[in-house]
This record gives structure tokens, sequence and C-alpha cells, in this order.
């Protein structure tokens, strides 16, 4: 999908997909949103050092 957009490859393989399905509450969101820094931490910081 983020190909089709021409989004550069290297941009792409970093993008983090979240889906919201019917199910979904306002609470799941909030969860996501107070705990994206924790969940993310390591895959920026091995962005940021690449081997």
């Amino acid at each position: 999908m983020l190909a089709a957009m021409d989004v550069p490859r290297d941009e792409a393989l970093a993008a983090v997909r979240l889906s919201l399905g019917e199910t979904a509450t306002a609470q799941d969101i909030e969860y996501v949103l107070a705990y994206r820094p924790s969940l993310l931490g390591p895959l920026q910081e091995e962005a940021a050092h690449p081997a």
C-alpha cells in the first residue's frame, strides 16, 4: 500500500500499521497511545543504530 503511495522503501519498511476493527474501543486506542513509546522504543533504537 505504501509503495502505491510512492513512499520511499526505507520509510515504508519503518512504518507500523495499526488496524481498528468494529470491536475496538476508545479504551483500546488510549492503551496503544499510552504505551506506544515502550512498544516501539526498541524498534526506534534499532532503526537509529542499524547493524
